[in-house]
């Protein structure tokens, strides 16, 4: 997919987006220097590469290495701004060396494409899936890619657009693209989250923003209208007057969009028509409605019938660590929702259950945790793990619930199985994971390892 015409490439950052990044620029001419803080992982890397590749790897950045690059791929994790950018930024710029992203390079790569964008802070990662599902259902050529755990450089070369690339993007991607422009452009609801990446809330609703970017009047912008700070997005944007706009809501019946509320999609702007909904439990949840009128709205731009859309809802299985119930007993149910790594996630699934055994704690990423007072009155008992467990202290004990300091998932699940007979075993974290482990997947398989180990 990439053309490199003996460029001379930087790859920081050997995480996903990184081994994505150096494994499609293996088969081209490229020279690549890679860098990564975690020496094993280049190590291991470098085994695996033939020694014919012109690949480089180092754990130290050599600014003279720097400034003879032509471009720098770095990876959206590394920190651009807030609280300090890495000096990998700073270097790049003293010596005019452009910084991209992997999904700059794919725009360039596949120009002719029909790209679909989504963000916002929760529920892209179902969006995402639900659409390539709704679209490879009905025989249209798709891909899934970014922030979803897939490097774009790693997908099928598209060269139409009836080939629909479909990226989740998140607020750190956004940073840093520069050359991109979506055709269909979704954002979901905006809640504060990564405020230790970001120095204010403004700031982290500016980088969601950049989503719309470079679109003109043959591209559309899809805004879940959830929250007044949706609400002033929206209004903004129709000043502007440059996309065609169409707004979604889980909340409110819209006059002009398409609105999904009690099992039911309204369709206000396409067809002026409701159509019942029988959801598969991959889908339940107020939650998923906000996900369904984006993941409708986006289809019928792609020009799909209706009745289809919603035939192909009920065929949709769903991503794991989202609300996952994974294994029941005659007493007890079990779900992992490692995925909730902030406070919204989280009260979503506080709100979706009964008779709660609450796993909650890791890396806290907020202020504190107010908003979740009105919806822990299920919770009969919270095991708490991670760095960050004492920030749940004051709630719990101001909601008199009880709770036990386990530090890790093992060990809450061991007391549980001591001492819980019935209800529902909820891992919910409300943190980051990178505190005991590598990223949320990683932990929620664990946790659910663990409980299968322990109970079938």
């Amino acid at each position: 997919m990439v053309t490199s015409n003996n460029k001379k490439i930087g790859i920081f950052g050997l995480g996903k987006t990184g081994i994505g990044c150096l494994k499609a620029l293996l088969n081209t001419n490229a020279q690549v220097t890679a860098w990564d803080n975690n020496k094993q992982r280049f190590l291991d890397l470098k085994t695996n590469i033939s020694s014919d590749k012109k690949i480089y790897f180092s754990d130290v950045i050599d600014p003279i290495d720097v400034k003879k690059l032509d471009f720098v791929i770095v990876s959206p994790g590394i920190p651009y701004k807030y609280p300090n950018p890495h000096k990998i930024f700073t270097i790049c710029q003293k010596h005019n060396v452009p910084i991209v992203t992997d999904i700059d390079l794919l725009f360039k790569a596949c120009p002719k494409a029909n790209y679909i964008g989504i963000t916002g802070t929760n529920g892209k990662s179902t969006t995402t899936s639900l659409i390539n599902h709704i679209l490879q259902s009905n025989n249209y050529k798709s891909a899934l890619g970014g922030n979803i755990g897939i490097p774009v450089l790693n997908l099928p070369n598209f060269n139409n657009s009836n080939e629909h690339y479909i990226l989740e993007l998140s607020s750190y991607q956004l940073d840093l693209m520069l050359n991109y422009k979506f055709n269909i452009a979704a954002l979901l609801s905006i809640t504060p989250d990564h405020l230790d990446r970001y120095a204010s809330f403004e700031d982290y609703k500016n980088a969601k923003l950049r989503i719309f970017n470079n679109q003109n009047h043959n591209d559309f912008a899809i805004i879940s209208l959830n929250n007044h700070i949706n609400e002033g997005i929206y209004n903004q944007l129709i000043i502007k007057n440059t996309q065609t706009i169409i707004p979604t809501s889980s909340q409110q019946l819209l006059k002009k969009g398409i609105s999904v509320i009690k099992d039911k999609i309204y369709d206000n702007y396409f067809e002026n028509q409701a159509f019942n909904l029988d959801l598969p439990s991959s889908l339940i949840g107020p939650h998923n409605a906000e996900n369904i009128a984006m993941a409708y709205t986006i289809a019928k731009i792609i020009n799909l019938n209706s009745k289809q859309i919603i035939k192909n809802l009920n065929t949709y299985i769903g991503l794991p660590h989202r609300m996952e119930l994974f294994l029941k007993t005659e007493k007890l149910s079990f779900v992992n929702d490692s995925k909730a790594t902030n406070i919204a996630s989280t009260k979503e699934a506080l709100r979706s259950f009964k008779n709660i055994h609450w796993i909650a704690g890791g890396v806290f990423k907020e202020k504190n945790l107010d908003e979740l007072n009105n919806h822990i009155t299920e919770v009969r008992h919270c095991y708490l793990i991670g760095q960050d467990y004492k920030r749940f202290i004051s709630l719990l004990e101001k909601n008199n619930i009880p709770y036990s300091i386990c530090n890790n998932i093992e060990n809450s699940i061991q007391e549980i199985k001591n001492s819980v007979k019935s209800g529902t075993v909820l891992l919910s974290p409300c943190c980051a994971s990178f505190d005991q482990w590598e990223n949320f997947e990683e932990r929620g398989n664990a946790f659910k390892n663990l409980i299968l180990e322990n109970y079938s």
